[in-house]
This record gives C-alpha cells, sequence and structure tokens, in this order.
C-alpha cells in the first residue's frame, strides 16, 4: 500500500503527510494481516482495540483538553481512508466512538464531559451511537423508544438496532421521544437496569462492527443524562453527528476504492485471457478507466468537505454530496473489480469479495443513497 494521492494531488501539510504515514503502517501491519480473518469470524478482536489505544487513535477527534488528539478534518480523512483500505468494520467501530466523543465536547453539559471525554480519548471506555430503530432506519426522527420524566429521574422503553459496537460498548447516545419531541441522553450501558443486548451476526458486510439490538425496558437513568435541552435530539445531535460520520464514512469509501483498483490493475496486467494478458482486452482497459475516475471524482470532493469543514467549522451539503459520490463510486469501483477478478475474487482468500460486500453497506449507513439525494435536490436552489 502507498499513500500516493491519486492522479490529481492534493495538497497536505507535512504534519498530515507524516500522520497518513503512521495510519498506512499500522493498517499495513496489523490490520490487513487479519482483515479477512474478523470478517470470516464476525467479530473483532481484542488486540486490535488495544494497539487503537497504543497508539491514542480513539482520541483522533477529542479535543486535547480531555486527552484527546484533536486531529484536524483532513487528517481525520486520512485516517478513515487509511482504516477504508485495510477492514471497514473497524472503520465503523472509530466512527461511532468519534462521534460520540464529537457531540459530548460540542453539546455535553461539563460533568458529561468530564466523566466521560478522558477515558474515550484514552479507550478506556467505548461509545456507540443508537439512533436506528427497528421499525425505521432511514426515518430517523420517527422515534419509537419512549422516555418519560420520573421524578428527578427520567424512565426509558424501546428498542435500537444495527448499532455498531453496541455489542461492548460501554456508553451510548440514545435518542428517544420525550414529550413528543426527539431528545438526546448519554446512557452508561453498564450500569442501567432493565437494558439488555442481543448480538447481531450474519450481515452482508462490516461482520466485525460488533452490532447489536440495545432493548431497554423500564430502565431508570438520571436526570443528567439528558444532552443539551427536549426536543434537541434530532436535528442538532444527530443532525451534528451525522455530518461527521458521512464525510469519514466518505474517506472510507475512497480507501475501499483505492485498494479495488490497484488489485484490479496488478491482476489484470499478470492474468492471461485468449492469448493476451487482461489489460490488453479494451472491455478491462475500459473498467480500469472507469474505476480510476471513480477514484480520482472521490477523493478530490474528499478533500475539498475537509477543507471546507477545517476552514468554517461545518460543511451539511458538501459531506452529503462526498457520501453520495464516494459511496456510489465504491459500489462500482469495487463491482468492477470482482467482474474482473471473476471467481478468484469470490473466495475467502481475496480481499475483493469483502471489500465488495462493505462497499455495498457503505451506501447504507449515516443515511442512504436516497437520503443524499434528497438532501442535496432539496438544498440545491441555494446554489443557484
Amino acid at each position: 500500500m502507498n499513500t500516493d494521492r491519486g492522479l490529481f494531488p492534493i495538497d497536505l501539510t507535512e504534519n498530515q503527510i507524516e500522520s497518513e504515514k503512521s495510519f498506512v503502517k499500522f493498517v499495513e501491519e496489523d490490520i490487513l494481516p487479519i482483515a479477512d480473518k474478523i470478517d470470516r469470524e464476525d467479530d473483532m478482536p481484542e488486540s486490535v482495540f488495544e494497539r487503537m489505544t497504543e497508539l491514542g487513535l480513539w482520541g483522533a477527534a477529542i479535543p486535547k483538553t480531555y486527552g484527546g488528539m484533536e486531529l484536524d478534518n483532513m487528517t481525520l480523512g486520512l485516517l478513515a481512508r487509511a482504516l477504508g483500505r485495510g477492514n471497514a468494520s473497524i472503520l465503523s467501530l472509530l466512527i461511532v466512538h468519534s462521534m460520540v466523543g464529537s457531540v459530548l465536547s460540542r453539546w455535553g453539559t461539563n460533568e458529561q464531559k468530564q466523566e466521560w471525554l478522558p477515558k474515550l480519548a484514552k479507550g478506556d471506555a467505548y461509545a456507540s451511537l443508537a439512533l436506528t430503530e427497528p421499525q425505521g432506519g432511514s426515518d430517523a426522527s420517527n422515534l419509537k423508544l419512549v422516555v418519560e420524566k420520573e421524578g428527578d429521574s427520567f424512565r426509558v422503553n424501546g428498542k435500537k438496532t444495527w448499532i455498531s459496537g453496541a455489542q461492548h460498548s460501554d456508553v451510548a447516545i440514545v435518542v428517544g421521544s420525550l414529550e413528543g419531541k426527539p431528545t438526546a441522553f448519554l446512557i452508561d450501558l453498564n450500569e442501567v437496569e432493565g437494558l439488555s443486548r442481543k448480538k447481531i451476526q450474519g450481515m452482508v458486510g462490516f461482520r466485525g462492527a460488533m452490532l447489536a439490538e440495545l432493548d431497554f425496558e423500564n430502565c431508570l437513568i438520571p436526570k443528567s443524562s439528558l444532552i443539551g435541552r427536549v426536543g434537541f435530539g434530532f436535528s442538532i445531535v444527530a443532525g451534528y453527528a451525522l455530518d461527521l460520520g458521512r464525510l469519514w464514512v466518505s474517506w472510507g469509501c475512497c480507501g475501499i476504492s483505492e485498494s479495488c483498483l490497484k488489485m484490479s490493475v496488478d491482476y489484470s496486467a499478470e492474468r492471461m485471457s485468449f492469448g493476451n494478458k487482461l489489460l490488453d482486452h479494451q472491455l478491462i482497459q475500459k473498467m480500469i478507466a472507469d474505476m480510476m475516475a471513480d477514484v480520482t471524482s472521490s477523493l478530490l470532493v474528499c478533500y475539498h468537505t475537509s477543507k471546507a469543514r477545517d476552514e468554517n467549522g461545518t460543511a451539511v451539503d458538501e459531506s452529503a454530496m462526498s457520501k453520495y459520490i464516494a459511496s456510489t463510486a465504491s459500489r462500482r469501483v469495487s463491482d468492477n473489480a470482482l467482474q474482473i477478478f471473476g471467481a478468484a475474487g469470490c473466495s475467502e482468500s481475496s480481499h475483493i469479495q469483502r471489500y465488495w460486500r462493505d462497499a455495498k453497506i457503505m451506501e447504507l449507513i449515516e443515511g442512504t443513497t436516497q437520503i443524499q439525494q434528497i438532501l442535496l435536490g432539496r438544498h440545491a436552489k441555494r446554489y443557484f
């Protein structure tokens, strides 16, 4: 794996370049050798968590004040890109962990920040974002999980599902309906009574993301669990988290696409068919050219979005555009790669089939392709 930045090199600082080298080294040495094993066993080994703790990666998006790395958005993107090349499940775990840390940094109370951010930064605790429910995926505002006031506490009833990292996470931001309004709560999952976790396995992709269903049955949580105010949960808390998550996913898609492209070029340059190398066939050349175009356009839009976030603090439309372009591109690129490899790419011994499955999941998480299209179409008038 190299750190070349495509046909049109992007402008990075020396610190960003050095950080990228360290991320790539981590992926090459610690992730790629076990990436397919993680997928086959549908689990994430403890050694990965320990190594990420040693490198400080759990605190990548958390302020230095609380022991984090406080990386800029460009460097965070380079980290996501490297992890996408390695194993998307690890990226998923870090994304949700970082989304929670970022939300707490901005909207949490002083008590919540002091209690949780140092633990999250060091990897002493792991976090999940519990937004999706069994009855609704993309329609996350149609909440069935109900929270009711009870004295100085809240009573929680309902389910959250497809939650990354929830098999082992210590804390979660849970969005539920309080007084008929979407509201966010920070819940210590190890302390609340009445909570049960159901392990989810056998997914198409992201098989090491430690997915689980969280079932809250008459769970009593303290008043201090509230994040922000009543009604603050969806448009503010979830919206802010998803904006960050979409950018990370986009960069991860770049990593998947780049890996598929490189493997396809290497394979087609060696594989013989009808007396010629595959790469000498014009139809294969067309597929490679399409893959190169998708990889380059994805990388450029992600670079633009990270730059916008670093300069302006937010980039909602840009993040949606990045997610739309990069995720659909990674699906096309991985599909072409599988077509080029044929049966060899379908084998468990090939990374291609794993990239292909994970790329499809990338189109679904942090808002489906159709949700991004709706957001972009709705906001298009702003630019004309």
